[in-house]
């Protein structure tokens, strides 16, 4: 290669050796044209939140389909509750939805704490466990119900026809549920305060809605949010159907017991159960009586222990001011006690009558009068 000399100095060209470096340097292919490349190194992420499912619509109505809220409702009518619910995280992700009514009894507290009886709360229960764990994408009614407690089923109410409807497939739906409440379903006021943000009602009705997911996150409408109460319209009432308490045949001087017979009582609070006679016992033909305002007429404790007669009851006087208790509200008539888990009363009562010297010979009768009285 032929040096060049510039001055007293000679040099040798480099530009080979320079493109030769340039072809050798990483990543550069000089064979091809590349026009695309393609990395996968990199990433995209994003955490997706567990959001409870949201209790977009409640209402609680009678069968004219009118709001109960801070109103009153018949016993032995049925009631609707509409509960609308929307889960983000899709339906499957609904666990369970509560709707809990309970009596409060005079003190707020909550649906766990109502311990008295059936007729003093009931729980509208959606299971989406009820197949093993969580699954339905859609809700059914075979899984709803109304209960005394997600174990135990309710003694006295009585399950309507429930229903679904869709709002956004798979994620929000209304539910419908129905049930009709005992006679004996307690009693309470119509509340005096209108709904607000605490419950503010001492014996009423309270009403919670509880919606959790999968992950035990609930969303509620409560006394957190929105404090729904009602009341119950007094309901008694009381059949002896027809009986006839019969004696038989008696000789002058003598007593006899009757054929003890039932007395069915209805009430949804405290109660007496009272009974007198109308008027003496008296015979047509002959023309002749029996006073019943002496010692000749008795009520028999022994008719039944499940009564509040302590000893045999000597009537001293007819019509209403002889009347005589055989259920006292401090005893078999109090509600919390007797009535709390059961549709109605059937109490055993009997008679004894003695017949005087020198009563002719026939047939006596008179007319009894039985008495329900709430006593609140």
């Amino acid at each position: 290669m032929k040096r060049t000399t510039i001055g007293n100095k000679r040099y040798l060209p480099v530009f080979f050796t320079m493109a030769l470096m340039l072809a050798g340097m990483s990543g550069l292919v000089n064979a091809a044209d590349v026009a695309t490349s393609t990395d996968t190194a990199g990433g995209l992420q994003v955490q997706a939140d567990n959001v409870a499912p949201a209790i977009t619509g409640f209402e609680i109505v009678n069968a004219g389909y009118t709001t109960i809220l801070d109103a009153q409702v018949d016993v032995n009518t049925e009631i609707t509750v509409n509960v609308t619910i929307e889960d983000n995280n899709g339906w499957d992700d609904v666990d369970t939805i509560q709707v809990m009514c309970w009596y409060d009894g005079g003190s707020e507290g909550y649906f766990s704490g109502q311990t008295t009886g059936h007729n003093y709360r009931v729980l509208l229960y959606y299971d989406n466990t009820a197949a093993g764990g969580n699954g339905q994408t859609v809700p059914t009614t075979g899984n709803m119900d109304a209960k005394y407690s997600t174990t135990v089923d309710h003694s006295t109410v009585t399950d309507g026809t429930h229903a679904v409807t869709e709002v956004t497939a798979n994620q929000k739906y209304k539910l419908t549920w129905k049930f009709t409440p005992s006679y004996q379903f307690k009693q309470a006021d119509i509340p005096a305060v209108a709904d607000g943000v605490a419950f503010a009602n001492a014996n009423s009705w309270n009403v919670m809605v509880n919606a959790t997911d999968a992950a035990a996150t609930t969303s509620q409408k409560d006394s957190g949010s929105d404090a729904y109460e009602f009341g119950i319209y007094k309901y008694t009432y009381i059949s002896s159907a027809s009986n006839t308490w019969n004696v038989g045949t008696v000789a002058p001087n003598a007593n006899s017991d009757a054929t003890a017979a039932s007395v069915t009582t209805r009430s949804n609070d405290d109660m007496d159960l009272t009974v007198w006679i109308n008027g003496d016992l008296t015979c047509a033909s002959p023309s002749d009586t029996i006073p019943t305002s002496g010692s000749y007429v008795k009520i028999l404790a022994a008719a039944s222990a499940a009564d509040d007669i302590a000893g045999d009851l000597t009537y001293t006087a007819n019509l209403e001011a002889g009347e005589k208790t055989i259920l006292a509200n401090t005893g078999y008539g109090d509600h919390s006690a007797y009535m709390a888990s059961n549709s109605a009363l059937t109490t055993s009562v009997n008679f004894n009558i003695a017949v005087p010297y020198g009563t002719l010979p026939g047939t006596y009768t008179a007319v009894l009068t039985f008495q329900v009285t709430q006593v609140a």
